[in-house]
């Protein structure tokens, strides 16, 4: 049966009344009988009997078993790829391999989980991404604040410092075993090295403690030099020169009635001296000078210690 161009149909039909009724013209139909109706308003079709496996009728592939809840029909695809999206379980995959989307999707999931911090905020090393500066950053390349390849500025290496026990410097000068006279020279240079924690560093005396190891309670000066000088001989008449008074700090006293006195030998201290100082090297210089006529039993009878904050 065909239709013809003017839209004729040629259809054999035989009337109750014996009528042939050669063709009919389709476009007589009343409009409301075309497009898509109701099950109840449209003719009943029935595929024919000798279509085979796996015929398409349009995009219809007949015989084909219906497919299971969740499953997924075997070797799909979709724009004429592989689409094999596997079940629910599959197992992550996370290397370069074949498997299924859905085993490829639960790969990435794992992958990013297991990158992730356990929480947002600072944490600690293990709870941290490790990262790494890029191979080619030069002298002078800033990322954020921090500037690469810039050498440390010439003074202090080190970052700051937050407080300072004391540093206590303890030394044994020779004196004479033997009487002096007042002015005298008690021993020779008296050399405190580190005073200043760089050169040119400036620091504080705290504290001073001289050991008498002779309970002979003299008084005595410490005069103190930011840089070496020429001392005066052990037991002369203390005259510094004046270019080296020019180097001169000043002086701390220790008097007879700072001496705590025992049985056979005595000590006495100075505390809260505050003693500020601004060296030319690291090292702060001093000589004794005996206050009072007298003397000693040995050459190492005399200890000074002194404790001082480094700035």
């Amino acid at each position: 049966m065909a239709v013809t161009r003017d839209k004729v149909v040629p259809v054999p039909l035989h009337t109750e009344a014996g009528v042939v009724v050669d063709s009919f013209d389709v476009s007589a139909l009343p409009a409301a009988n075309l497009g898509q109706k109701a099950m109840a308003a449209s003719l009943s079709t029935v595929p024919a009997n000798n279509i085979t496996d796996p015929t398409y009728v349009g995009h219809v592939k007949m015989a084909a078993s219906a497919v299971a809840a969740g499953a997924v029909v075997a070797g799909a695809q979709l724009d004429g790829h592989s689409a094999t999206l596997g079940a629910i379980a599959d197992a992550a995959v996370v290397t370069d391999t074949t498997g299924t989307i859905g085993g490829k999707l639960r790969g990435i999931v794992k992958w990013i989980a297991e990158r992730m911090p356990a929480a947002l905020g600072m944490g600690t090393m293990a709870q941290s991404l490790p990262v790494v500066l890029p191979s080619n950053t030069t002298d002078g390349t800033y990322i954020g604040d921090i500037k690469f390849g810039e050498a440390i500025i010439a003074g202090e290496n080190h970052i700051g410092q937050v407080g300072v026990d004391g540093l206590d410097i303890v030394l044994i000068p020779t004196i004479t075993a033997g009487a002096y006279t007042s002015g005298d020279a008690l021993g020779g240079l008296l050399t405190f090295p580190n005073a200043a924690r760089v050169s040119g560093g400036r620091g504080t005396i705290t504290k001073v403690v001289v050991v008498d190891d002779a309970n002979k309670l003299q008084p005595i000066d410490i005069v103190f030099f930011d840089q070496t000088f020429t001392a005066i001989s052990d037991n002369d008449a203390f005259a510094p020169s004046e270019a080296d008074l020019e180097n001169c700090l000043g002086h701390i006293s220790i008097a007879a009635t700072d001496y705590a006195s025992f049985s056979a030998n005595a000590e006495a201290t100075k505390r809260n001296v505050g003693f500020d100082y601004k060296l030319d090297g690291t090292s702060l210089f001093g000589q004794a000078v005996i206050r009072d006529t007298g003397g000693y039993n040995a050459t190492d009878d005399l200890t000074v210690k002194i404790t001082v904050v480094q700035h």
